[in-house]
């Protein structure tokens, strides 16, 4: 599965960037076959100079020169025919870089929330950095390649334009390091998806220590996080040692086959001369200067064969990085978007006989069944783990359940099931606001405009003013335009969460969904926010979950989840004089007091 995976996208990238790759493909082989031609005239510069030492100091000279203008000549437009080669190489690569990134970043947002449960933010990012990275070098090791083989085969086809003899034996040579160095690559391909694996949990370690350092330090944890990284660090050494050793003991082999070509090519070359036997090509007698040129050519063999094994080591770490980035690149999204837009207007959802399953097939909703009217604001509340935090992400389709169903229902009466919605349009209408208060590292207007991107200054400010935040804003030297740092590190929880509040309200969505949102602020100003929030909205609903009493009574309905159920429905002063279970969850008495 792996390896096909790796095939498809080898093939898209060939594919996708064709055109280029054919050009800079034909610009390497004539570049590096012009190699082998300037050994062949360097060979037939030093038999003609050698045929005219004879011959007056004059007409001795002519020759000299004639050669020196023609090998300088051919030197200076086959060096510049590299620079352009060399230029156009960079660039496709690059391009190939870019373009696998991007589809990379591109997969990962379309993905489910659970794909990103199995996922962490340390894998993600290593396959976007480090795989990418040995992707591009792969591919210029391919061109590397290119370069070799073409060089080898204008080296074997001069050896075998002078004489048969001194062909056969390098090319079994060849044939038996190309072999070699199959065996070795498949070896190391293994050895690299090891360390690779290895660096995804260094690279974890790495992200969630600088995410987390306010927890580490809270706890004391230093000495603990710094241990269980340098183990990590270790692990990855040890693989990446391993995949070394292995290529510096074996790739030497392959080399020193091609290496014994040299003192075949000095022995028999001289007997060839000795014997004066002609050149296959030419008719010529065989001499000293068409020998030197097949030294120079199996020289240059032998040295650019190290880079070959190089070449190839690159590519076998390169085969494990791509099929790492294959598993994300054709990872097939379960959340496909319909196509079907709810009217205009308010929203009542109904939800109806809900089913959902954890990945190891226990239930953690079953048979829930609550619909929320337009304009009503609705308490969710259970105990931790019971599952209200996945039923919130069923309304605007973050997960699907495996069993039952959302529907929407507009002022006209028509009905819309979730499933048959337009993602992008639906979740502009139905915003969650998480139990994370996540900012990112953008100023506080890019922040806002995360909710809507065409949002005017004044709608900004609006929406600061209902979260109960333009105070704090104002007070800033740069207000709108000030930066919040890395996840908002410069802010309390407090701060973060009005200010993730009101991103979601500069939409001024249909349905708001608060997941435990409001945890971090003071009664007060928590009954201020929905106070302006019932003030300013028109037929929108709000879906609160929360434990905290200061929350439930601002609500007109609470809702008991429990057994993966809705257990209770009810207005909180019923359910405080009538339900047990309610009372024990928010540490009521009998009277319904704290």
């Amino acid at each position: 599965m792996a390896e096909s995976q790796v095939k498809r996208l080898t093939l898209d990238l060939l594919k996708r960037h064709r055109g280029r790759l054919i050009v800079l493909l034909v610009l390497t082989i004539i570049a590096f076959m012009s190699m082998s031609v300037s050994y062949w005239f360097f060979g037939e510069a030093i038999s003609d100079i050698k045929q005219h030492l004879d011959v007056p100091k004059d007409e001795f000279m002519d020759v000299v020169v004639f050669w020196a203008v023609l090998i300088m000549c051919f030197s200076i437009g086959r060096g510049v025919f590299l620079f352009i080669t060399a230029f156009l190489r960079i660039t496709a690569i690059q391009t190939i870089l870019h373009y696998l990134r991007e589809t990379l970043f591109d997969r990962v947002q379309e993905m489910e929330l659970d794909w990103h449960h199995k996922h962490g933010a340390g894998e993600l990012v290593t396959r976007t950095t480090r795989d990418c990275d040995m992707v591009r070098n792969a591919t210029d090791s391919g061109f590397q390649l290119v370069e070799i083989g073409t060089m080898l085969c204008g080296s074997l086809i001069l050896l075998y334009t002078y004489h048969w003899q001194l062909f056969i034996i390098p090319f079994i040579l060849v044939v038996i390091a190309m072999f070699l160095y199959y065996r070795q690559a498949k070896v190391m391909v293994h050895l690299n998806r090891a360390t690779d694996d290895a660096y995804d949990h260094v690279t974890q370690d790495l992200t969630e220590g600088i995410a987390g350092v306010r927890v580490v330090k809270a706890f004391g944890l230093e000495a603990q996080r710094s241990e269980r990284f340098s183990g990590h660090v270790n692990e990855f050494i040890m693989h990446g040692l391993r995949a070394v050793k292995y290529a510096v003991t074996r790739i030497p082999l392959p080399q020193l086959m091609v290496a014994m070509a040299h003192p075949w090519l000095l022995v028999w070359g001289i007997l060839l001369i000795e014997a004066g036997v002609r050149c296959h090509a030419t008719g010529d007698i065989f001499d000293v200067g068409h020998l030197l040129a097949c030294l120079m050519a199996v020289t240059t063999l032998i040295f650019r064969l190290d880079g070959m094994g190089s070449a190839m080591r690159m590519i076998a770490e390169a085969i494990a990085s791509m099929q790492r980035l294959s598993e994300v690149i054709y990872s097939e999204p379960k959340l496909n978007s319909g196509d079907q837009l709810i009217a205009e207007g308010a929203i009542h959802i109904d939800v109806n006989d809900i089913q959902v399953q954890d990945d190891k097939g226990h239930w953690i909703l079953r048979g829930c069944t609550f619909d929320i009217k337009p304009g009503e604001i609705v308490a969710l509340i259970g105990s931790t783990g019971s599952g209200k935090s996945t039923l919130c992400s069923l309304i605007p389709r973050l997960k699907d359940a495996y069993a039952g169903s959302v529907t929407f229902r507009d002022e006209q009466g028509g009905e819309t099931e979730v499933r048959n919605c337009d993602l992008s349009k639906l979740r502009r209408r139905v915003q969650v606001v998480p139990q994370e208060s996540f900012l990112f590292s953008d100023t506080i207007a890019g922040n806002m405009r995360m909710g809507k991107q065409d949002a005017s200054d004044d709608e900004i400010w609006q929406a600061l003013i209902d979260a109960g935040i333009d105070e704090f804003v104002r007070g800033l030297d740069d207000q709108l335009d000030t930066q919040v740092g890395e996840r908002g590190m410069n802010l309390s929880g407090g701060q973060k969460q009005r200010l993730c509040l009101a991103r979601a309200l500069v939409s001024k969505p249909d349905v708001l969904i608060l997941d435990d949102s409001t945890s971090a602020l003071d009664a007060i100003t928590e009954e201020h926010i929905f106070k302006l929030m019932r003030e300013q909205k028109s037929g929108s609903s709000v879906l609160l979950v929360t434990t905290r009493l200061s929350s439930v009574l601002l609500a007109d309905r609470v809702l008991l989840l429990g057994d993966g159920q809705i257990i209770a429905n009810d207005t909180h002063q019923h359910l405080a004089e009538h339900n047990d279970r309610y009372r024990g969850l928010l540490c009521l008495d009998q009277e319904g007091s704290v």
